[in-house]
């Protein structure tokens, strides 16, 4: 919990602030003098009535790093239609300098919803961070919007976190939920569900809640639920599966560190990885989901494993490449035996680990737990280093807990550190 309060210290100081803009209203109206410092819709000096709208356009033509507070429990629904803009006058909101768009208070979590005209965020350039609320709605599935349902980070931009949010229910030919060109951007503390990929796998690259061709990491997070399009539209030939996260490079190097997160029940693969790909998997759960917990297909990539559980997936846990360079010889678990660990005393092959479904647990994200007899308790990395396990775990607690109390401390194997005081959880349910 203290690396929670880190991480959220951060968000909330690290940037110099030039202006900050509250959104007073849920209308969706442009600000009609961009540039003049204030938020109004209205076609005079001074303050009015601030739409999320106008707070961006005003942002956008402001130096320095801007601030836009949202309201607790608003719903801010884009209305004016017109993809393709990119002053964020219409369509989607678009964003071109160093930006906060946050939610840092008490009450029911503001949500920004597209309503299937756009997508909903464009970040075309500068240090973008989105805090605490929800983003819906998102659509980018015509020759306009291709790409990121939810959120698009184009190769421009610059640091981009993701943090806190709540990524659910958008659609894209390319990434539903995320779709990342950028070279430093990081998913924090959120949750991706029931982002749709809309195509044909067979012929596109998916990523139903991310596709990444820049540089990602993903910690402290949960996906589940996401998918293809429902199957209701097979008769039309596309595809009701998909990779929930789908990496490949664009020209230069692509890397996927994921850490601390539960992948489980998605329709399709969890992890897809193509070509050269720099892939960490550390402290991770991939299990539940209806073809594979990892898919690594096609030359070049370099994949390191550790401290992690690939269990349970319909198809197969693993499909590994021949051209692909693994290391995988650091405490993981493989329900089948697909995933090609390394042979020896650290690895668990061909065991179930016990988990049950995701659920919140009262953690801030839904996570799969193993059971109280599961192999995966006190059976991962005994060290906290670069390739052991991580210091605390996806909700945040401390790394390790000597759970059946013999003495010895060791990290659980997998995204989350079982406590003594729930020892006896053992629920009916399992993935």
């Amino acid at each position: 919990m203290k690396r929670m309060l880190e991480l959220l210290l951060v968000f909330a100081t690290a940037t110099a602030k030039a202006a900050t803009f509250t959104v007073t209203s849920t209308s969706d109206l442009p600000d009609l003098l961009p540039g003049n410092g204030f938020c109004n819709v209205f076609p005079q000096a001074g303050p009015g009535p601030c739409t999320l709208r106008a707070a961006v356009i005003e942002a956008n033509a402001l130096a320095g790093a801007d601030v836009i507070d949202l309201a607790a429990g608003a719903h801010y629904t884009l209305g004016i239609e017109g993809a393709g803009e990119d002053g964020g006058f219409s369509g989607d909101l678009d964003i071109s300098g160093d930006l906060q768009v946050r939610f840092f208070a008490s009450g029911e979590r503001p949500v920004v919803d597209a309503a299937g005209i756009d997508r909903v965020f464009d970040l075309i350039s500068g240090n973008v961070t989105l805090l605490g609320f929800d983003i819906i709605g998102g659509e980018a599935t015509d020759a306009l919007a291709t790409s990121g349902g939810g959120v698009l980070v184009r190769s421009g931009a610059g640091a981009v976190t993701l943090s806190l949010m709540r990524v659910h229910g958008n659609r894209a030919e390319l990434g539903g939920g995320l779709y990342n060109a950028g070279s430093d951007t990081a998913v924090l503390a959120s949750e991706f569900y029931g982002n749709i990929f809309v195509g044909d796998i067979n012929d596109t690259p998916s990523g139903s809640a991310i596709r990444n061709r820049g540089n990602l990491v993903v910690g402290y997070s949960s996906f589940h639920g996401n998918g293809g399009v429902p199957p209701v539209f097979a008769v039309q030939g596309l595809s009701s599966s998909a990779n929930t996260i789908d990496s490949e490079p664009v020209g230069a190097a692509n890397s996927l560190r994921v850490f601390n997160t539960t992948m489980a029940r998605n329709s399709g693969n969890a992890i897809n990885t193509e070509g050269a790909v720099e892939l960490d998997l550390s402290s991770v759960t991939l299990a539940g989901n209806s073809v594979r917990g990892l898919r690594i297909a096609g030359d070049g990539a370099a994949a390191l494993i550790h401290n992690s559980i690939i269990a349970r997936n319909a198809f197969a846990d693993c499909f590994v490449s021949e051209g692909a360079d693994l290391d995988a010889d650091r405490y993981n678990l493989d329900s089948d035996d697909s995933c090609g660990l390394a042979g020896g005393s650290t690895n668990r092959t061909g065991v179930d680990p016990q988990l049950t479904p995701p659920a919140r647990h009262g953690g801030i994200t839904m996570a799969s737990w193993p059971v109280t007899p599961s192999i995966a308790i006190d059976h991962g990395h005994p060290l906290f280093t670069a390739t052991g396990c991580e210091g605390d775990d996806q909700q945040f607690a401390d790394r390790p807990v000597d759970f059946d109390g013999d003495g010895a401390a060791l990290c659980d194997i997998g995204a989350v550190e079982m406590d003594s005081d729930v020892i006896f959880f053992d629920p009916f349910d399992r993935l």
